[in-house]
């Protein structure tokens, strides 16, 4: 494979995630404070809310959480393993049509949530889609065509790559991760 696919959230990918996400975000929530503190806080725990959401989905579906993948995973406590906390059950296997629809719905709240008070200051609706296609070509940049998360509605790795991947870990003994190997069932 000429390019590694992620089997593990690294620190370098929380901080682009952070980077990418904070102008907008930043925007959103001074544009919605500035007119009321009160719907500042509406907001902050919506956004809290999608996000737990979102990890519960993504995270808890991927096909690594919770694996021992970690280079350190001996070194952590099993809740700080690869990535966020691990506060949610693993259920790996490819995301339901249900999961992905709650995903995109959940962006598009986060998304559209300030657009009342955006439509005050058109000026800076037009920076806040600037910011929003900003973040989101990151993210699919850097993050999305490298996860190893197949089933991901964002996710733009090749089927090419995807098979290659898959057959290297049949090769190595790790099997697939949505299938089975050997008689045992990897989605456990």
């Amino acid at each position: 494979m000429k390019r590694t696919l992620n089997v593990e959230t690294r620190t370098c990918d929380h901080i682009i995630l952070s980077i990418a996400s904070t102008p907008m975000l930043g925007l959103a929530c001074w544009v919605v404070g500035s007119n009321s503190l009160f719907w500042l806080l509406i907001y902050l725990i919506v956004v809290g809310a999608c996000l737990a959401t979102e990890f519960y989905f993504f995270c808890s579906r991927c096909p690594y959480y919770g694996k021992p993948y970690c280079q350190m995973e001996e070194m952590l406590p099993s809740k700080l393993r690869c990535g966020p906390v691990k506060w949610f059950r693993a259920k790996p296997g490819p995301l339901t049509f249900r999961d992905k629809a709650l995903i995109i719905g959940f962006d598009i709240v986060v998304g559209s949530f300030p657009f009342y008070w955006f439509w005050q200051q058109p000026k800076l609706l037009i920076l806040y889609f600037v910011f929003v296609a900003l973040f989101f070509t990151v993210i699919l940049t850097f993050s999305c065509s490298r996860c190893a998360h197949f089933s991901c509605p964002f996710n733009r790795v090749s089927k090419k790559t995807q098979s290659e991947f898959e057959a290297y870990l049949k090769k190595s003994g790790r099997c697939g991760v949505y299938s089975r190997c050997n008689g045992k069932d990897n989605r456990d």
